[in-house]
């Protein structure tokens, strides 16, 4: 059941980058915006579960970059929320290699901000 639900909160993940990267690419990031607090909430839960594996949490890492990077100032206000370092943080003790690397990316669009 867990490999189930770390499956599909990938898949999930995966949907919000694309939706965040292809908006940005129209220049309509704006549709996103009420969004923005339901999916970061997603990722607050994310942060506290001992049950996500590590595609999970490069899926989020990665998450948090694209919307720093793709939307920018307008969400801002919300990556500044405790729980978004707590994810980058965790990534970056990862035994994975390419999850780290995604942390790295991700911090540093987000000091970007």
């Amino acid at each position: 059941m867990i490999d189930f639900i770390n499956t599909l909160r990938c898949s999930v993940l995966e949907a919000y980058s694309g939706i965040t990267v292809g908006l940005s690419e129209g220049g309509r990031t704006d549709l996103f915006d009420g969004s923005v607090p339901a999916v970061l909430q997603f990722l607050n839960m994310l942060a506290t579960d001992q049950t996500k594996d590590d595609l999970v949490l490069q899926k989020a890492v990665a998450l948090l970059g694209d919307l720093a990077n793709e939307m920018g100032q307008q969400v801002k206000m919300h990556l500044t929320q405790p729980f978004v370092q707590q994810i980058v943080q965790q990534a970056e003790v990862s035994q994975d290699d390419q999850v780290r690397q995604y942390a790295e990316w991700s911090k540093s669009k987000l000091q970007a901000l």
